[in-house]
């Protein structure tokens, strides 16, 4: 389960001055000397107090709202060895924070995000595919820090396989690793013909065997290039042109880890080892992304269109920032995490202005952008 959402820090407390109580009594020489003394103390007490409070509040006062413009120098992780600057970009005005991530120099390219209390869980793969027979790559990363926790292939010469076994005892290895969810059951991952379940402990230790379970996706509509989890359940949708086979597709997590089940398809050819979706909805054509925000229409997808890409929330299209490959929503909905490949370098020309992985913007900022946007 997902758990609580990094703290933002506060402002400095403002220093509060002594509680005084004050009483009647004979007064005398020495009494009069006594209560000039400890008025005197009193008073440098109080003028300490006040120049305290008065110097925390001028300090509070300087410091500038966490979600606001991002600058190069704010942007957090290994920085790319070919990074110059920021581009401009609509979301770049109310980034709370964001992320380069290990491994850019050295071809890797992200392409989708779960976010797990003050961590992160980063899948892509590492280009070109044809080399590295598009093998999964999974990083995890400390969003206080910026610190790569786990990189599963951090020598891209000697990349380590991710993989398991599916229900019949078949060992395959993940691919691509164009989506990217967590829940209860663990981390779920897709290319576009598998869905893994993966064991993160498993993971870090012996990656080859990470894989809990997983499921073929042979068949359009039903490919798992991209999914999203919400409500115990499952849903996959396939990055195409054709706005007949944009299509999402749900299935019930209990479902599927029924023993036997290992073929997802709309039409299933054997009951004892496929199984249908219990639901199926249109989404846009080109689709990139999908994200759950409950209190904002449920599904959110984002598309690979436009230099500012697209954010579609209830019908209506928005830009936020370029190369934009995955959105989530941080578990109290104040925050959204936008991951983009646009910085990865084989997309990237000498000398460009980039764009980090990962960023962390203000939720209700966000969506008040409206139209395309400006990207450059």
């Amino acid at each position: 389960m997902l758990g609580a959402v990094l703290a933002v820090p506060a402002a400095a407390a403002v220093a509060q001055g002594p509680t005084t109580s004050s009483s009647t009594g004979s007064t005398g020489s020495t009494g009069s000397t006594g209560a000039a003394t400890a008025a005197s103390a009193a008073l440098t007490r109080t003028s300490a107090t006040q120049t305290t409070t008065q110097t925390t509040t001028q300090a509070a006062a300087k410091q500038k709202p966490l979600c606001r413009k991002l600058y190069y120098s704010r942007v957090m992780g290994p920085k790319p060895t070919y990074s110059r600057g920021l581009k401009h970009y609509p979301a770049r005005q109310f980034t709370c924070r964001a992320y380069w991530l290990a491994g850019a120099d050295n071809n890797f390219v992200p392409q989708a995000v779960a976010v797990d209390g003050s961590t992160a869980w980063v899948s892509g793969y590492t280009y070109p595919a044809d080399v590295n027979h598009n093998r999964c790559r999974i990083q995890r990363i400390d969003l206080r820090t910026g610190q790569t926790l786990l990189d599963t292939s951090p020598d891209p010469a000697n990349p380590v396989n991710i993989g398991g076994r599916r229900a019949d005892g078949r060992y395959e290895v993940c691919r691509h690793g164009g989506g990217l969810a967590l829940d209860a059951q663990g981390l779920w991952i897709s290319e576009s013909g598998r869905l893994w379940l993966l064991n993160t402990a498993t993971l870090a230790t012996d990656p080859a065997n990470a894989a809990t379970r997983y499921w073929d996706t042979p068949t359009v509509p039903v490919k798992a290039s991209v999914l999203v989890a919400a409500n115990g359940n499952i849903g996959m949708a396939y990055y195409t042109t054709s706005a007949k086979n944009s299509v999402l597709s749900w299935f019930g997590e209990a479902r599927i880890l029924t023993p036997g089940y290992q073929t997802l398809t709309a039409t299933p050819v054997n009951p004892v080892t496929d199984t249908a979706p219990y639901r199926q909805q249109r989404v846009p054509t080109k689709t990139q992304g999908l994200g759950w925000f409950k209190g904002h229409g449920g599904l959110v997808t984002t598309r690979s269109v436009g230099a500012c890409s697209r954010i579609v929330v209830k019908g209506r299209q928005f830009g936020a920032i370029p190369g934009l490959e995955a959105i989530q929503l941080s578990p109290n909905g104040l925050k959204t995490y936008l991951m983009s490949e646009n910085t990865a370098r084989p997309f990237t020309g000498a000398g460009e202005h980039l764009v980090p992985f990962l960023s962390q913007v203000k939720t209700s900022e966000l969506f008040k952008l409206r139209g395309a946007g400006s990207c450059g």
